[in-house]
């Protein structure tokens, strides 16, 4: 269900609109919100920041490159 809301919000409608530095900054930014409520919710897993910081900097990595190729292709309607 998660997958689904990222990917409507981020992949449909920011894309779109926005354009793709504006897609990869909304996928990390709410991958990043999860990643620190999931921490909050299950607590005391002590997620360290370097590590965080390594997770966001693939996660950004990859959605800018699945961006520019949903780019490319053509979005779907």
């Amino acid at each position: 269900m998660l997958t689904v809301f990222l990917y409507t919000i981020g992949d449909l409608w920011v894309l779109p609109n926005y354009g793709v530095w504006s897609a990869t900054a909304a996928d990390v930014l709410l991958a990043g919100l999860i990643i620190w409520a999931t921490e909050l919710i299950l607590g005391g897993l002590g997620v360290p920041i370097l590590n965080l910081a390594v997770a966001l900097g693939v996660i950004a990595v990859a959605e800018h490159l699945f961006h520019l190729y949903l780019s490319e292709a053509g979005l779907p309607q």
